[in-house]
């Protein structure tokens, strides 16, 4: 079966918008005039651009490169969408279009997400993901043509975005010479990377939790795995060395891992493979890597107490997953919470950006306490006494503002 891209490459399409209306879906060209969609493979985006109540998914390309990319706005009704920009490549994928696949569920997760953390951050904005098709490590994609077209997808979107998985600090400088939207490169004005206040925020989550399972927010010899010591992880890592936590690190990429370990000097760390991490005894778990780690399979041989990371979308099955360890008594923070401190940055980076105003670093951190600490703890005790897991209290809470 054809993929989207193939049936817009075949008929010289540009750009293809498929927006949510109503109960079903409408299909938009470029200059936003409805074209008839029986020859778009949609059934599966449909369906779960219903379920989701995504407003509406485009689709990219330039044939020129070959630069595709999938953007996803799930909401803007409380405002302008933040998201992530993120890019995949070719590898592990069986063909073109399983890539493409993996991009738009990529893109619908984690734009739903988004709008939740934006609801729980207490932000005036929506949520969205922009991800980009292509080989981040193709010199080809290193010019100032590619960098245009993926800037010009960014303000096509109307979404404020910063580097994700496939785009370094640097490659984000460039995209930022040609669009004002993009936050959190290497020399950006205002905060820096968005991990570091990210991993403040997942700490601070972590101190809630500990508070409601132990009835202290003191970590002092809380074992602590954390999966994935990039610049989220390392930064959690650092608050909780600093605090007197014994952790357990784990990270595929060996200058991640020693840079981390560096950072908790003189604290030391048991380092461990990144399959193990998930099965080490501990009192919390931080998944701070890739999503998706935890299924059936993974949360039946958890040794934790507590689930508490910065990795997006960490449950394969949101719901299932949420139940499951709710059912074995493990303490679930929701990574939306948890993780909110990066918007948070995003926003006030952003703000620092286009008013030319000085970054409120203070400001960052006292909100990101109030929406991972706080936020989390009133979440977590719903959850309590309402008798229901804290997934299905943080929908409760956040739900309406969000889906309307």
């Amino acid at each position: 079966m054809s993929g989207i891209f193939e049936v817009m490459q075949a008929q010289g399409m540009s750009k293809v918008r498929i927006q949510r209306e109503g109960e079903g879906v409408c299909v938009l060209d470029s200059k936003g005039t409805k074209i008839d969609a029986e020859e778009f493979p949609l059934d599966r985006l449909i369906a779960s651009m219903l379920a989701g109540r995504h407003e509406h998914v485009d689709f990219h390309q330039d044939p020129s490169f070959g630069a595709a990319v999938v953007v996803a706005v799930h909401s803007s009704r409380l405002g302008r969408p933040y998201g992530g920009l993120r890019r995949i490549g070719p590898a592990g994928f069986a063909s073109a279009q399983a890539a493409e696949q993996a991009a738009i569920v990529d893109a619908l997760r984690l734009s739903r997400a988004m709008s939740f953390k934006c609801a729980g951050a207490r932000m005036r904005a929506g949520g969205s993901k922009i991800v980009v098709l292509g080989d981040p490590d193709d010199p080809s994609l290193d010019n100032d043509d590619y960098y245009r077209f993926v800037a010009s997808c960014i303000d096509d979107s109307g979404s404020v975005t910063g580097p994700d998985m496939g785009f370094t600090l640097e490659q984000a400088a460039k995209i930022a010479r040609f669009t004002p939207h993009i936050v959190g490169y290497e020399g950006a004005p205002g905060g820096g990377p968005t991990g570091e206040t990210a991993g403040f925020g997942v700490y601070m989550a972590m101190k809630a939790c500990a508070h409601h399972r132990w009835e202290s927010p003191d970590l002092t010899g809380r074992r602590v795995a954390i999966q994935g010591v990039g610049r989220l992880g390392a930064a959690l890592a650092e608050c909780l060395a600093a605090e007197g936590a014994e952790l357990i690190v784990a990270d595929p990429d060996g200058l991640a891992l020693q840079a981390a370990l560096a950072r908790i000097r003189p604290t030391e760390a048991r380092v461990v493979s990144i399959d193990e991490i998930l099965t080490v005894e501990c009192d919390i778990l931080a998944p701070c890597a890739m999503g998706a780690v935890l299924d059936g399979d993974t949360i039946a041989a958890l040794r934790c107490e507590v689930v508490c990371g910065g990795a997006n979308n960490p449950l394969a099955d949101e719901e299932k997953g949420a139940a499951l360890l709710h059912e074995r008594g493990i303490l679930y923070a929701i990574d939306w919470i948890a993780n909110a401190g990066g918007v948070l940055n995003g926003e006030e980076a952003y703000r620092c950006r286009t008013e030319k105003q000085p970054f409120g670093l203070s400001r960052v951190l006292a909100r990101t306490c109030r929406a991972c600490n706080e936020g989390l703890a009133e979440v977590l005790e719903s959850s309590r006494s309402g008798k229901i897991n804290p997934l299905q209290a943080a929908y409760a809470k956040y739900g309406i503002a969000v889906m309307g």
